[in-house]
């Protein structure tokens, strides 16, 4: 891990690291090894140096950066309980994380991201 990515792990709130944890747990069974970097002020997952996803972490919620309102356009019945906007899905820390969701638009991540 870079040492900016590990100065943002650093600043994550308490409330917020758990979450983390669980987000990266699902990125890696289904990208596998990667890496991250800093993008945008946010971690940034590299794989075979392509852009997958961003995401971060605050005090109320952890967000997931898609590359671009596709996804969150063709996922917008199955998010319609969370927070969305042209180009973030807000996931709050009081809501369980829709694993089968984000796993199908990691999924999707990188079939765009080898486009």
């Amino acid at each position: 891990m870079n040492v900016d990515v590990k100065n943002y792990y650093n600043k994550i709130p308490k409330e917020s690291l758990s979450r983390i944890a669980e987000l990266e747990s699902i990125i890696k069974s289904v990208v596998g090894d990667y890496e991250l970097t800093m993008s945008y002020g946010v971690p940034t997952v590299l794989k075979d140096g392509r852009t997958i996803l961003h995401f971060g972490a605050y005090k109320e919620f952890i967000s997931i950066y898609p590359l671009g309102h596709v996804l969150i356009e063709k996922y917008g019945a199955e998010l319609k309980d969370y927070k969305t906007s042209r180009g973030t899905i807000q996931f709050q820390n009081n809501q369980a994380l829709p694993k089968e969701i984000i796993n199908n638009i990691i999924k999707d991540c990188l079939k765009l991201s080898n486009q």
